[in-house]
C-alpha cells in the first residue's frame, strides 16, 4: 500500500513539473530579482543601523516570493487553459513584477550611493545631438 501511494505521488509530481516547465524561467528571474533586492536592503540597513536588521523584516521576502510565484503560476494556468495564447499575459505579469523589483533595487541603490542606476542608464541611452564624449563627460560630472 505504501509503495502504491508513493508511486502515485511521484507520478503526480512529475506531471506537475512537466506542466509548469514553461513558467520556470519567469519564476527564476523574479526570484533572482527579489533576492537581489533583499541583499541590497540588508546591506543598506547594515550601513545605516545594523540593530534594525530583524528576521521579521526578512520574512517578508519569503511572503513576496510565494506571492509572486503563485501569481505567475495562476496567470499561466489562466492563459493556458482559459484565455489562450492570443495575449502573453504570463510574460506581461512577470515583466511587471520584475519592473517593480528593479525599481525597488534602484531606490535602495540610490539611498546607498546617492544616484540612480536607472537615471544613469537612461541618460546614456538618450538619443540626440550629443556625442559619446559628451555623454561620458556628463556622467563623470554627475559623480
Amino acid at each position: 500500500m505504501k509503495y502504491i501511494i508513493s508511486k502515485y505521488i511521484g507520478d503526480f509530481l512529475i506531471a506537475a513539473m512537466a506542466v509548469l516547465l514553461p513558467v520556470v524561467p519567469m519564476v527564476s528571474t523574479v526570484m533572482f530579482l527579489v533576492i537581489v533586492d533583499m541583499v541590497f536592503a540588508i546591506y543598506r540597513q547594515f550601513k545605516e543601523n545594523p540593530s534594525k536588521i530583524t528576521s521579521r523584516k526578512m520574512s517578508c521576502t519569503i511572503t513576496k516570493l510565494l506571492t509572486y510565484t503563485l501569481t505567475i503560476i495562476g496567470v499561466f494556468f489562466l492563459q493556458t487553459y482559459i484565455v489562450g495564447d492570443t495575449l502573453p499575459i504570463t510574460k506581461i505579469t512577470a515583466a511587471l513584477i520584475s519592473l517593480v523589483e528593479i525599481k525597488s533595487i534602484d531606490e535602495t541603490f540610490k539611498s546607498l550611493n546617492g544616484y540612480s542606476i536607472w537615471y544613469k542608464v537612461s541618460s546614456l541611452l538618450k538619443r540626440g545631438t550629443s556625442t559619446t564624449k559628451d555623454i561620458i563627460e556628463e556622467v563623470e560630472k554627475e559623480d
